[in-house]
Order: structure tokens, then sequence, then C-alpha cells
């Protein structure tokens, strides 16, 4: 038994030795390394304003260089008992032994409404301000704070389409008659934040966020104030983003100089250029190739959707807004999503253009508001266009719009005065407000170009009382095209492609003639 204490007891002391040893080595480690602390006080000179502002301080930012080390520290301030006039200090700041170097200091204020981000103040470069801190020992320095002038600036994002400029200028001179992620992508309406990058002379440049808003009676963005100190600046660099900044949408260089003028608010210019080869401006190029290909100036819109016999419009429009057209909708990066020419009396051969628009995902080449049923003394209208045109979700729904079809089809037969018979319910169909001749020929487009393969992402075609005799063999290469409709064509033989479309899930060929 007393063995066993023995050796329970020796152990237990190897453990507490091997827990006094570690203990040590640690203590050691601190005490090579060492530490101390390390506040600031700060005093400014200067007018009244800027003495006022000063007061209004309520943290510095400071960055410290450290044998090549870069420390930066954010630290509450608070005012200074016994100085006159605006004297501040820091709080305690604990720091690594060594030689250390003041490069900067940025002092800001409180979050002013509307703003999310403090206000800020003043900000220095001393350079040549140098001290030690030692083990245990608190270092204090006096910083002379320059207060100086201040003045507020706010920019005005101009658009800048000089990288399209030719192709603008060919439509304005002949039109007599009748808008990070890829920069291909930008779209100047999604800006919603900047960051705005300058420098005064030969200081090192600094970075502003802004919020962004539209101008009060104007067509262009403008960024809310910034608190500069008065002087000139160079603007160097302008990141644009979106809301709650998720994306970076362009950057552009402008080099330009600017005026801060004290105790103002200063407006300036900033030119927003858009890159070349943008995505989205060669849709709205390729939509002018195919209004000018078939007989654009003479289209006269007949339908519901939109204005009746509107026409699109090119001449006089920036090119960035090209894109808004009636029976044109693009998606959220601005590229054309849904194309409907049928509904214009456009003339004529589709272009190779039609294959530029490579995000398109619905094709309406008819008027398809020629679907008209008369059930109970009531005119109703099944418009798949319009349904796609309101969000409705064509080829999720395809089911239960074609039983509602079915149903106006073939309604009820009239029920007994004395049946309690509820009333036909529609979820798709509405009231018709106007009628058409069924089997009329309302749009002269002729062909559809080969270049239709390119559209990958075409998912639904519709084709409807139009003057196409033949289907392009390069529809066999769409993927995902599943929902097609061929309404009163005349076709000379049933399109070879058809045979081959194995995705195929809707189809209709109502009123259509096929000759073999």
């Amino acid at each position: 038994m007393n063995l066993r204490k023995n050796i329970t007891y020796l152990f237990f002391s190897f453990l507490s030795l091997l827990a006094v040893t570690a203990c040590s080595d640690e203590d050691d480690a601190v005490i090579a390394g060492g530490k101390g602390y390390l506040q600031l006080r700060l005093f400014a000179e200067g007018t009244t304003r800027a003495l006022n502002d000063m007061a209004d301080a309520k943290k510095i930012e400071l960055e410290l260089d450290c044998d090549g080390l870069t420390v930066v520290q954010t630290l509450g301030l608070s005012s200074v008992p016994e100085a006159e006039g605006a004297g501040l200090i820091t709080e305690k700041i604990e720091l690594l032994t060594g030689d250390y170097q003041l490069m900067s200091y940025t002092i800001y204020g409180a979050v002013k409404p509307g703003k999310d981000t403090p206000e800020e103040l003043a900000y220095g470069y001393p350079g040549d301000l140098n001290f030690q801190i030692a083990q245990g020992h608190l270092t204090e320095i006096d910083v002379n704070v320059e207060a100086t002038l201040r003045g507020k600036i706010s920019f005005n994002l101009i658009k800048d389409l000089s990288n399209y400029q030719e192709e603008m200028d060919k439509v304005n001179n002949a039109s007599t008659r009748a808008t990070a992620k890829d920069e291909t992508l930008f779209q100047y309406d999604q800006i919603a934040e900047v960051d705005v990058t300058y420098k005064m002379g030969s200081q090192v440049a600094r970075t502003s966020q802004a919020k962004v808003y539209l101008a009060t009676d104007a067509d262009y963005f403008h960024t809310d104030t910034l608190s500069l100190v008065a002087g000139e600046y160079t603007v160097t660099e302008v990141k644009y983003y979106d809301k709650k900044r998720q994306n970076l949408l362009l950057v552009t260089n402008p080099n330009i100089e600017i005026t801060v003028a004290p105790n103002v608010l200063n407006k300036q210019d900033i030119d927003v250029t858009y890159p070349e080869n943008m995505k989205a401006i060669s849709d709205y190029m390729a939509l002018y190739e195919i209004w000018k290909a078939m007989d654009g100036p003479n289209w006269s819109y007949a339908g519901e959707t939109y204005v009746a016999k509107s026409n699109w419009k090119f001449d006089g429009r920036p090119i960035d807004e090209w894109g808004n057209q009636p029976g044109v909708q693009v998606n959220a990066d601005g590229r054309v999503k849904s194309l409907d020419l049928g509904s214009f009396n456009a003339k004529g051969d589709i272009p190779e253009a039609l294959g530029k628009l490579t995000e398109l995902e619905s094709l309406w080449l008819g008027k398809h508001d020629d679907d008209l049923y008369e059930t109970e003394s009531v005119s109703y209208k099944l418009s798949k266009y319009s349904l796609y045109h309101k969000g409705v979700d064509l080829r999720k729904n395809r089911l239960s719009i074609a039983r509602e079809e079915l149903a106006l089809r073939h309604p009820r037969r009239k029920a007994s005065p004395m049946c309690n018979q509820k009333k036909q319910a529609y979820t798709y169909a509405e009231h018709a407000t106007y009628d058409v001749n069924k089997g009329d020929i309302f749009n002269g487009i002729t062909s559809i170009p080969t270049t239709i393969k390119n559209l990958q992402k075409l998912e639904i075609l519709y084709i409807a009382n139009g003057r196409i005799t033949n289907l392009p063999e390069e529809l066999v290469e769409l993927p995902n095209l599943t929902d097609m409709e061929l309404y009163n064509c005349k076709l000379e033989e049933f399109p070879e492609a058809l045979k081959k479309m194995q995705n195929i899930i809707a189809l209709n060929l109502s009123t259509t003639s096929i000759r073999r």
C-alpha cells in the first residue's frame, strides 16, 4: 500500500514539474518579446470652424510601421481636461516593444443620418514622428493636427458613350422617318455606390465611399456629398458597385483635376465611360439591324400589351437605351431575353443578326391575341404571349394552360334553370376586348435565318399567321427548345427539323396546312 502511495506521489510531482516548466517557458517568451503602451495627445490650431470639427471627433485610425511591419489600429478619442482649445487624447494601446514610426492618421466624427460610415474630419502624414515602446512603460506622444478649412463635393456621373458614337451617328443620320462582374455586362441603371480615389499633390491617394442617387429633373446619377480638406485634387479612379456592393460593375480612371472650395458644396462631372464590346449594346445593335431589314420605319404595333400603333425608336436616343422597345424584354444584365416581331407587321426575311441575341429565351413570330373563344355569350382570350409578359412560366404551367384551352374549346353545356351549376372560372383566360378573324395572315415574315442555331438558351418559339413556308434544319441544334407553335402557317412540307427534335414537349400545329 505504501509503495502504491509513493508511486502516485512521484507521478503527480512529475506532472507538476512539467507544468511549472511549461509556464516558465511561456513567461520567458513574453519577457523576451515584451509589451508596452502607447497613448497620443492631439492638439489642433486653426480657424474656429476647423476647431469645431475637431471637437466632434470620435475616433482615430493609426497606421504604424515597426521594422517594415504595418500595424493599423482604431482608437476612441476623448477631450484632454487640462488642454486649452481643441485637445484630444486616445485610448491606450498595447504594443510589442520596439521602434515605431507614425505613418498616417485619420480622424473620424459621428455617423450622420442617412450615412453608413462616420464622417472623416482630418488626416495627416507625419512621416518623421518616431518613437520607442519599452517594456511595461506608457509612451505618450503629442501630435499637432493641422486643422484646415474643408469643403463638400458631389460628383455627377455622366454617361460617356463615345465608344459607340459611330453606331449612333449612323442611326441619327439615316433615321428621318420613324443601357467584379464582366464589364461588358455593365448597366448604368444598376449603379448604387461608388469608391472615389483621389490625391492632393504628392500625398498618398485616398479612397472615399459614396452612395448614388438619381438627380432631380435629370437623367443622370449623382453621389452624396464628401467632406474634404479644401484644395486641388486629382481623381485617379472610380469603382462602381450595385446595391449592397454585391458586384463591382465597372472601374474607370478619369484622371481629372478638381477644386474643393472651402465652406461650400462643390459639384463635379465625372464621365462614366462605357467599355467597348458591351454584350447588352451588341444586342441592341442587332435589334436595329433586324428593324431596319424588316421595314422597321413602317411598323405599327397591333395588340394589347403595348400602346397601339407604337414602333421602335432609335434615332436621338443613347445607344444603351435601344433595348427599351415595345415587344422587347431584357434580363437583369440588359440582355434581350424575349422578342416579339409578329405584332408589328414586320416584312421579309429575318436577318442573320437574330443570331447575335444569344441570351434569347422566347421568340414570338406571330400575333397570338387571336386565340378567342365564345362561351356562354362571353368572348374569352387566352394569349400565351400576354401570359409570358405577365411573368407566367409557360413551360411549368403548360398542362394547366392546355386544360383551360380545352375547356374553352369545349365549354360545358348550358345547365337547366333548375340546376345550380357554378359558372366556369378561368385562371389564364381573360375577357376579350376586341375581335379578329381566325385564319387571317397578320404579318409578312417569310423566313428564319440559319443563325438561329446560336440561340442556345431559346426555350419557346411561336410562329403564327405568317408567310413562313419552311423551318431551318438548324433548329435541331437548340437543346433547350421545348415549346413550339406553328399556328395558321402554310408549310410546303412537314419540317425535317421537327422529326429530329427529341426535346420538344409541346407542339401546336393548329390550322396549319402542310402540302406534303
